[in-house]
C-alpha cells in the first residue's frame, strides 16, 4: 500500500515563513517579511518530489495595511 509523508508551508505576503514547524522566514516589528520567495521554494520543492495538494488561505488586517497568509499543503511517496 502506498504511503504517503505531506509538509505544510506557511506563507505571508509571497514569502515563506515555516515549513513543518522549521522557521525558514522572519516578519519585521512593521510587518513586512523576509525569507524564501513562494514560487522559488515550491519549484525547489518540486524537484524534491513533493506536489501541492491543497491550499488555505486567508487575510489580516492591521494598522500597517493587510497581509495574505497562504497554508499550503505538500505530499510525496513515502520511500
Amino acid at each position: 500500500m502506498q504511503r504517503w509523508e505531506y509538509l505544510v508551508v506557511i506563507t505571508r505576503n509571497e514569502t515563506i515563513l515555516a515549513a513543518n514547524g522549521q522557521e525558514l522566514g522572519s516578519v519585521g516589528f512593521l510587518g513586512g517579511t523576509q525569507g524564501p520567495a513562494i514560487h522559488e521554494y515550491l519549484n525547489m520543492c518540486g524537484a524534491e518530489g513533493w506536489e501541492v495538494v491543497g491550499m488555505s488561505p486567508s487575510t489580516q488586517r492591521g494598522e500597517h495595511g493587510g497581509t495574505i497568509n497562504i497554508t499550503i499543503i505538500l505530499k510525496r511517496p513515502k520511500s
